[in-house]
């Protein structure tokens, strides 16, 4: 779905029931989780039923969800009801700017899916081309806000290799290794795909990224509302879908706690993908905490830039 196509029926039956409409706190049913909508749809695929089904109001709820504890029939009926409610949020991501996409349409990454499983989220926010969330040769950055010269040098290394290569650059679009990364591969005349966990519409009306975007290369994409602020899960979610777009991703910085060292543990206990760690070499190298102990301890790749 661009922002100017009406959603197909599986796309509306998934916004329905995943999209945050901005409720008012603790006011209505709450949106599906991604793990929860996955659990849903994979009892639709046993069913050979697809989620448009779900709006006939034909199907007996209560016992499609039998056994899935975390969801029950009232609720799902209640987040199908809120087409009042999901007309306004369209017209709201339309005049931002922003598209809007879904797991049943097919400008949704494969990858996503394939890689995270329950953990691909339902739903994407986002500006830019669609096309670059096809690519099977992105190359993920990761890393610290407060980068030294020696982690700034690595993202912009990173960054540059992968323009070269022809491979798209993949990273959060943060402050630090996430920007750096980003910014020198665009300079070297490569593509981008920034997936944020916050402030999707502001980073776009700020026009931090609007001449890639306009020169259609660097998509911006965001699992959240667009108007969302800060919060740690979403943030923490994001690094998972850094990992879920990526064929390999780099550690330019990480500390032993931290969103970057989560992320990086969570993909190294799911084997999500390759993952390669700076590992600094020569006399008065600095190789962070969080790189040494995710080689030493959790089976990264060292990785020592030339």
């Amino acid at each position: 779905m661009t922002i100017t196509a009406k959603p197909s029926p599986d796309s509306l039956a998934i916004l329905l029931l995943t999209a945050s409409t901005n409720r008012a706190s603790g006011e209505g049913a709450q949106p599906l989780a991604p793990g929860e909508y996955s659990a849903l749809a994979a009892r639709l695929t046993e069913r050979e039923m697809w989620p448009s089904d779900l709006l006939s109001g034909d199907v007996n709820v209560a016992e499609l969800l039998a056994g899935i504890t975390t969801i029950d029939a009232a609720r799902v009926h209640e987040l199908l009801q809120r087409r009042a409610a999901l007309g306004p949020l369209l017209d709201r991501v339309r005049a931002a700017g922003l598209w809007l996409i879904t797991r049943a349409d097919a400008a949704y990454p494969e990858r996503l899916t394939r890689v995270l499983g329950s953990k691909a989220p339902s739903l994407l926010y986002g500006a830019g081309p669609q096309t670059l969330l096809a690519t099977n040769e992105g190359i993920g950055v990761v890393g610290s806000r407060n980068l030294d010269d020696e982690g700034a040098s690595f993202a912009r290394l990173v960054g540059k290799t992968a323009a070269g290569d022809g491979c798209v650059l993949v990273s959060g679009g943060a402050q630090g290794a996430d920007e750096t990364a980003m910014r020198a591969a665009l300079a070297a005349g490569g593509a981008t795909i920034g997936v944020l966990g916050q402030d999707l519409a502001r980073e776009l009306a700020n026009n931090n990224w609007r001449d890639a975007i306009a020169a259609e290369r660097c998509v911006l994409v965001s699992a959240v509302s667009p108007w969302a602020g800060f919060n740690a899960s979403n943030l923490m979610a994001r690094n998972k879908y850094v990992y879920g777009l990526s064929s390999v991703v780099f550690v330019a910085a990480s500390d032993v706690k931290g969103g970057t060292w989560a992320g990086a543990v969570e993909n190294q206990r799911h084997g999500w993908t390759p993952l390669y760690v700076r590992d600094g070499e020569g006399a008065g190298s600095k190789t962070p905490a969080g790189n040494r102990e995710l080689i030493a301890a959790h089976g990264a790749a060292a990785f020592a830039a030339a």
